[in-house]
Order: structure tokens, then sequence, then C-alpha cells
């Protein structure tokens, strides 16, 4: 979010929507790269030093092959690919560039992707907090000195986030020495890991287009390419629920395979489940309320459009994390083609839905599109979940809390119309306002005594 103030003041609304379809197909092409359910599964198979290593190498080797065959479909299929992009005469070489530049920048992700799986193999998420920080702090720097200081604005960019990566993976490469032995490398269990993880990349490639795509059909549909600048803003500053999303993502992986034979594990299940969508919803108000203030602060009073479509985004992802909850027993019990199923789902809707409303709905069509896909994918995994995967969740309290979020959101997208709340506190009010409604909400379903929680607290702050 920092990055975006010099993305606003360096970049035109052209350059900017196109900076964030660049990272969008960055983050398209690394899924390719995620064997993380196979690794996770397979890694705790067997109690052996050597069969663990020779999981993560197998791993490594696979994403190094991945990065040479998509490093060569980027550059000889580039003109095709810059179709999807907002191209004219002076931006057409430098896109270029741009476009097989990301794709270089898979090298150091894939050490830097890799090392933080195995610190999340073993617990221990200081050194995942450390890689991130390095991350963005080396990225915000250079980025700054290039926009700053240079003309290569948007090559510019693409090639600090190079180097900052670079220079977290050279800092941490002790780490790789673990899984850098080719002799490690098995056939076998690769084509094991793939067979397991095969859905959950189809998944992951299904649910970017429900997130990414609408950009890349606003190119085509949209009559004023502003508007494209509008949703990737309001992407970005959706932020902290991704982040938020992230951190469920890396802890639930490895604490669901590591306790699943244990007898009260459904417990844990739920618990996980009700928190989940207590935290997502606590966040989504958060940003809608200061969305306004946001937007002033890190762009500037021409992308105000963007926050029309914010609450809407902010429904869909607390959708999306539930739906990612119910994906949990399918993985269990080895039958995660439901899981793509469910994906290929959402991606029909999102995509049709935007093909044909976006020139009448323009870029908010793209929110409505989201809440649509992810209600109906949640629905599949409900239902079929109950049906062939054992699952037990129950959803009345995460019902109860996210019908709250709806009202507020609710309440922001209609109130806009009537109320000049752009230069006031009136959002933040009322944000705080429903933040203490739905906390209060889920201690009384939780059963959870304040002053219980607050002691639990102090003692914790006492042991730090």
């Amino acid at each position: 979010m920092l990055l975006i103030p010099l993305y606003a003041n360096y970049l035109g609304k052209i350059d900017y929507a196109n900076l964030v379809m660049l990272q969008s197909y960055f983050g398209l092409i690394s899924i390719f790269t995620g064997l993380n359910a196979g690794v996770f599964f397979y890694y705790y198979e067997y109690n052996n030093e050597k069969y663990r290593k020779i999981t993560l190498t197998s791993w490594f080797y696979y994403e190094v092959i991945v990065f040479f065959a998509l490093f060569l479909i980027t550059f000889f299929f580039s003109s095709s690919i810059l179709g999807l992009f907002i191209t004219n005469a002076e931006n057409k070489s430098d896109l270029t560039l741009a476009l097989i530049l990301i794709t270089v920048q898979l090298i150091p992700f894939i050490f830097n992707n890799t090392n933080m799986n195995f610190f999340r193999i073993q617990r221990k998420p200081k050194p995942v907090v450390v890689i991130v920080f390095l991350e963005a702090l080396f990225t915000l720097i250079l980025v700054f000195l290039v926009l700053k200081f240079t003309a290569y604005k948007l090559t510019g960019v693409v090639v600090m986030q190079i180097v900052a990566r670079l220079l977290v993976s050279l800092i941490f490469f002790d780490k790789s020495k673990f899984y850098l032995n080719i002799y490690y490398f098995s056939k076998k269990l690769l084509s094991r890991m793939f067979a397991y993880s095969w859905p959950f990349i189809m998944s992951m490639l299904l649910s970017w287009m429900v997130i990414y795509s609408d950009k890349f059909i606003g190119v085509q549909l949209l009559s004023d390419k502003n508007e494209v600048a509008y949703l990737a803003l309001a992407t970005q500053l959706l932020i902290p629920l991704t982040v938020l999303a992230d951190m469920i993502r890396m802890a639930l992986g490895p604490y669901v395979m590591s306790v699943r034979s244990n007898d009260d594990a459904n417990q844990g299940y739920q618990k996980i489940f009700d928190l989940t969508i207590y935290a997502a919803s606590i966040v989504a108000v958060l940003v809608i309320s200061f969305s306004p203030i946001l937007i002033l602060i890190l762009s500037n009073e021409s992308f105000m459009k963007s926050f029309l479509v914010i609450p809407l985004f902010a429904i869909a992802q607390v959708i999306s994390l539930g739906s990612n909850q119910f994906g949990v027993s399918f993985s269990l019990v080895k039958k995660t083609k439901y899981i793509f199923y469910s994906v290929l789902i959402s991606v029909v809707i999102g995509v049709t839905f935007n093909s044909i409303f976006m020139p009448y709905l323009g870029f908010v069509s793209a929110g409505f599109a989201q809440i649509l896909s992810y209600f109906f994918a949640s629905l599949f995994l409900f239902y079929f979940g109950r049906k062939h995967a054992k699952l037990e969740t129950r959803i009345n309290n995460a019902v109860l809390i996210f019908a709250q979020v709806i009202v507020f959101s609710m309440f922001t997208l209609i109130s806009v119309h009537h109320f000049e709340v752009y230069s006031s506190i009136y959002y933040v009010s009322f944000g705080i306002l429903f933040c203490l409604m739905l906390s209060f909400t889920f201690l009384t379903n939780e059963k959870i005594r304040v002053n219980v929680l607050l002691s639990g607290l102090k003692q914790k702050i006492k042991e730090l």
C-alpha cells in the first residue's frame, strides 16, 4: 500500500493500470510453481530427514523447470499477450520489455517461496515475516529511487522488484542449501505431489481469473480506460484482506496436515472457521471505513470512484475466506477435485457476468461478479462437503457475523449518494461502531468473557 502513492504520482492512470495487470500476470505464472499442498502432505508422510529433503528438492527443481517453460512462452508470445493490456505507440516497447522482465522475477521468487514454505513446514513464522518484510522494504526503497531519479518508469519498477527479491534470496541462501543438491530429486515423488496438487493449481488459476480477469475484460469492454485504473486501485486497497487470507492460508496448510489424526481435530477446524469469518469481517469493515480517506492519502481525488466497488470486493473476500475453509475437508479425504469444480463454477459465473453486464454497469460490475462467483462456489463446497467429505463445520455463528458486514456495506453504498462523506470521519465512526458490534457477537457466540480474554492477553504479553 505504501507503493500506491508512488505509482499514483509518478505513473499516469494508463501506466498504473498496466503495472497492476503486469503484477497480476506475475501472480498468474507463479501459480504454476505451487505444489505446496502436495509438499505439505508428503513432507509429513514419513518422519525421515532424507525423505523430507527429497520432497523439497523435487519441488524446487520442478519450479526451475516451470520457470524456463514460462519464460520461453512469454518471450515468443509476448505480442499476443500484450493484446490484453492498454497499449499505444508510445508504451508498446516498454511494456514488452516489462512483460519479459516480470517473468524473470520468477528466479528469486522461487528461492524465497521455497524458503518460506520450508519455514512454514517447520512452524517457524518469524523467518517468514523477515523475508516478507525485507522484500517489502527493499522494493519500497528501490522503486522510490527509480521513479524519483530516472525516466525508466514501468520497466524500472519491474527491475527493482527483481533486485529486491534477489537481495532477500541471497540473504537466506544458507537455507536453500538444504534442497539444492539435485541428487535428492525424485521423479516418482514429484509425480505423486503433482497428482495431489493439480486441483489446487487449477483452483488457484481459476481464482486468479475471478479476482483479476475483470481488469483485462475492462480493457476490452470499458469505453473509459481510466475505469481500469479505478479497479486496480480498489484491488490494491483490499491488500489487508489479501494479507489476512495469506496468513490463514500459510498457517492452515501445515496445521491441518499435522493434526489431522487427532481426536479433537474437528473442534479445532470449527474454531478456526469461526475466527476466520470474524477476523475477515473486522478487516472488511475497517477497509471500507477508511477507504475514502486512504484514496485521498495514497492517490488523489480523481481516483475517488474506486470507492464504489470496494464494499462489494470486501464482501466477496469474506465469502472467499469462508469457502476456503470448506475446502479443507476435501483435502483431508483426498477428494481435491471438488475444490477444482467449485472454482470452475466461480470463474464461469464471474467471467460471464462481467462480459454481459460490464458495458452497462461499468467497472462496478466486477464487484457483483466476485460476490456471485464466491457465493456459488462456497455453496457447492458446503453441500458436497457434507455429502462426500465428512464436513462438520457449522455456519450459524458465521452467518450472523457476515450478515452485519452486508448491512454495513450496503449502508455505505446507499449513503454515498446522499452525504458528502469524503472529507469527514463519517465512515470511520460507523465502522468502529460495527466492529464493536461484530466483536460482541463473536464473543457471545464463542462464550468468551472479556475479563478472561484480557487476562489471557496480559499473560501472553508478560511471556514475551
